[in-house]
């Protein structure tokens, strides 16, 4: 028998075996140890397990149930991590911390080492290793694009009105309704007003005659004449004034302008910056300069209050008190025309959602007695009062506030006074003048027959028909009155009586229908009611010391009163539904400003952080004593009240100085220089069918028209919307805010139709194409492991197949016995 077919004498290698053997060459334990750690599977897996979480709760924060039932979402609460004291990160820099740059690392890493490792490179698996490429240089992009991102914002004002006079220097003031500017003196003087502004004005004359444009009316206001001339941007041929009254100046005195030396013109308002979000920045310049100076601030608090001393801001309500933390921030200046280049500014205080108040402090040389306190209701509802002893109309029927010289006095303020009837009858004619005066009870009401009462010594007599206490009224405390008949001789007639003997009103009766016709108010004689008074429901009461204070409660359903001490910045309770919290008492006030903070629960999160201040110190007249301001936060450092826009703060501190000088100081964001200065050609409102009802919901898209003054003059135009912006120069131009029409929202002001700014989101994209190659290399290897790979696989097992089969024929012949040919003849025989 011939001999069985032979079998190799090694295995073919295996598809798992690694490409880099451990084998070869064993490395040192400790560093084995850590390749063998990051070419491992499992330590991707928990690498990628942390990395969900820190997303999650740096995204998200973190919820958790403070009360049993949990399927109320009421009883839920959450913390966010970054936004507490130890962090105090927005999510951008959360998502660029060191923490989060290392998991990646350590992830990029994990990949590189198991790939290397683990997968062979080779057709069938050039899949994986794609994805892992994409991965890693997604990763690297990512990495490039947020080490060089900026974001911010930068307003444009659509036009500038400038005005030219040989009577005054050159004005200039945005093109907002409202605004306003001043010049010259005495019979010079010469005010402008911008009075109405129409975005889509239509052209009725000339070649643009159907077109729209934006127009701009100005007020002109001198001592001799006042006027108004019409602006029409891109086309100051057709600038005319308007005579009030007459109409235009060319129908009444032929000529299209009232004054030809005045010159106004609707010019482009550039913006040279963009504000960096997420950032803060002092600006500083000296009285009179017109560009600021600007000082970086690092290390500002976001998210949490912190103050040096709680004596720098009003009572706060329990639950939003600041935690007491001077910061010690120091704000140095970093540039060489900084208006103090030897001195170094401190922050000690810091406010989210906070505003300035003015308020009472003691210290005053006056006496004036003052209080400020919260009534509190059982559901928690707080009302803010401020009274003055000494000003009776800053009490009520209800709560009043009274300063004793003599504790006999509070006795006063417990006692239920009955009402007086008071009556006047004038002297005259040799007669000496009579007074007299009953209390209620004297007037004996509660008797059915009541008489007249005669005055004596005069000719008059009086019955009370009706008497009426604590009329209510629409402002101020309420009021009494009584309805008298007065008799005269034969004559009689109906005098209603208040506290005030001028309000007197008479009627007379007529004695067959009961008709009453009001007449004359009698001059001989005069009367006034002063109303029974009950005790106030409660009375605060200063005296007689002037740090002493009380508060007396009345008894709504009797004449029962109690006196208790009113203790300061303690809730007392008053009622079963009322409570009392005296934030502040003082005999001699005098005024300060400063922070009030408001509640949490008062917080209007649309706001964002357009509510926080600073405290910062200042080396003040006398370098031994520095003297601290409160800033409050500004969007935009605007130049002046001219420039600023609309629903945008413009509130400038001026500072005053050892040296004499006086310094304006704004607390804003940080700025960057565009590529070039940016101008609004024009802003489109695209609405939906219907036009704009009020609501963002019928507008489309907003899109404003800009362009940039390069060094050959203004580019072509270039539209920017929300899901559409434009670059220049690496920086991208999004649509961010918009000016909407509204209605005046304070005395003097003027409507508005909008549409008079935008605000223009600005950044850049750095790495953003290495990220999107790495995204692509990605998707390129998963259509390639899951369309691809499976043909290969789907071949090699076509192969292993045939080869089995071949192997298995082999075999089959190998085995079978073997057949001997059949004998001839001659070999049978």
């Amino acid at each position: 028998m011939p001999d069985s077919a032979s079998t190799p004498s090694t295995p073919p290698p295996s598809a798992a075996a690694p490409m880099l053997s451990a084998g070869r060459g064993r490395l040192p334990a400790p560093i084995q140890a850590i390749y063998d750690l990051f070419s491992s599977v499992r330590f991707g897996i928990t690498l990628l397990s942390i990395l969900f979480v820190y997303s999650s709760v740096g995204s998200a924060g973190i919820l958790y149930p403070i009360s049993l039932n949990v399927f109320d979402l009421d009883n839920w609460d959450q913390i966010v991590p970054r936004q507490q004291r130890w962090a105090e990160m927005t999510e951008f820099e959360w998502f660029h911390w060191w923490p989060f740059n290392l998991l990646i690392a350590l992830i990029c890493l994990n990949i590189t080492v198991t790939t290397l490792r683990r997968i062979r490179f080779r057709p069938v698996n050039y899949g994986v290793w794609m994805i892992h490429t994409g991965i890693i240089i997604l990763a690297l992009g990512s990495v490039w694009y947020f080490t060089l991102k900026v974001e911010g914002d930068a307003p444009i004002a659509r036009r500038m009105v400038v005005i030219r006079s040989p009577h005054h220097e050159p004005l200039h003031m945005i093109a907002q309704p409202g605004m306003r500017v001043t010049a010259g003196e005495g019979d010079r003087r010469a005010e402008y007003r911008v009075v109405d502004i129409d975005p889509d004005w239509e052209l009725l004359t000339g070649d643009a005659a159907g077109r729209r444009a934006y127009s701009v009316t100005v007020q002109v206001t001198r001592a001799d004449r006042t006027f108004m001339r019409q602006l029409l941007a891109g086309h100051p041929d057709l600038t005319e004034d308007v005579l009030p009254g007459q109409g235009r100046a060319v129908r009444v005195t032929g000529e299209k302008l009232v004054d030809p030396d005045l010159s106004m013109s609707l010019e482009y308002a550039p913006q040279r910056y963009f504000y960096l979000a997420h950032s803060e920045a002092l600006y500083l310049r000296e009285v009179g300069r017109t560009e600021w100076v600007e000082r970086p601030i690092h290390g500002l608090p976001r998210y949490n209050d912190s103050v040096d001393d709680y004596a720098e801001i009003w009572p706060v309500a329990p639950g939003s008190i600041p935690a007491l933390n001077p910061l010690g921030i120091i704000v140095p200046p970093v540039a060489v025309d900084d208006p103090l280049p030897g001195m170094n500014l401190r922050i000690d205080s810091y406010l989210r959602y906070a505003d300035l108040a003015p308020g009472l402090v003691s210290g005053g040389d006056r006496f004036d007695p003052s209080i400020t306190l919260r009534l509190i209701s059982a559901d928690n509802q707080t009302l803010r009062v401020e009274m003055k002893a000494l000003d009776p109309t800053t009490s009520n029927d209800l709560l009043g506030f009274e300063w004793v010289d003599d504790e006999r006095e509070i006795d006063a303020h417990r006692a239920t006074t009955p009402g007086r009837l008071v009556v006047e009858v004038p002297g005259g004619d040799g007669r000496e003048p009579v007074m007299r005066e009953w209390s209620v009870p004297e007037l004996k009401l509660d008797r059915a027959e009541r008489p007249f009462i005669p005055i004596e010594g005069t000719e008059y007599a009086i019955r009370v028909q009706n008497l009426i206490d604590s009329i209510p009224m629409e402002s101020g405390p309420s009021q009494s009155a009584a309805i008298v008949e007065v008799k005269r001789g034969d004559a009689s007639y109906v005098r209603f009586v208040s506290s005030d003997a001028d309000r007197s009103l008479d009627q007379s009766v007529d004695a067959a229908t009961g008709a009453r016709t009001e007449i004359p108010t009698d001059p001989g004689i005069r009367m006034r009611y002063i109303g029974s008074q009950r005790p106030r429901l409660m009375t605060i009461v200063a005296g007689p010391t002037e740090n002493r204070l009380r508060i007396v409660i009345a008894d709504a359903e009797s004449d029962r009163t109690e006196l208790r001490d009113l203790p300061l910045n303690t809730r007392v309770q008053l009622f079963p539904n009322l409570s009392m919290v005296v934030d502040q008492y003082v005999a001699r006030p005098r005024q300060v400003t400063r922070p009030v903070v408001v509640p949490r629960e008062q917080r209007n999160r649309d706001l964002d952080m357009r509510l926080r201040m600073v405290k910062v110190e200042f080396e003040g007249r006398d370098p031994a004593r520095p003297v601290s301001y409160w800033l409050p936060f500004h969007d935009y450092p605007f130049e002046n009240a001219p420039t600023a826009l609309r629903r945008f703060a413009y509130r400038p501190t001026v500072v005053r100085l050892s040296d004499g000088r006086s310094i304006e100081v704004i607390f804003s964001r940080r700025r960057m220089e565009l590529p070039a200065p940016v101008v609004l050609e024009d802003f489109v409102l695209e609405e939906h069918v219907g036009g704009f009802t009020g609501s963002n919901v019928s507008v489309r898209d907003w899109r404003s028209v800009i362009r940039f003054a390069a060094a050959d003059g203004l580019t072509e135009p270039i539209n920017v919307s929300v899901n559409k912006p434009g670059e220049f120069r690496r920086y991208w131009f999004f649509q961010s805010m918009w000016d909407p029409p509204d209605a005046p929202r304070a005395a003097g002001e003027v409507a508005s139709r909008g549409r008079n700014y935008t605000v223009l989101g600005v950044g850049n994209r750095e790495g953003v194409y290495t990220q999107l190659f790495g995204c692509v290399v990605a998707v390129i290897g998963m259509l390639y492991a899951f369309y691809v790979k499976p043909m290969f696989k789907r071949r090699k097992q076509l192969q292993a197949q045939a080869t089995a089969s071949t192997v298995r024929s082999m075999s089959t012949r190998a085995t079978s016995p073997a057949r001997e040919p059949a004998l001839t003849g001659k070999e049978a025989s």
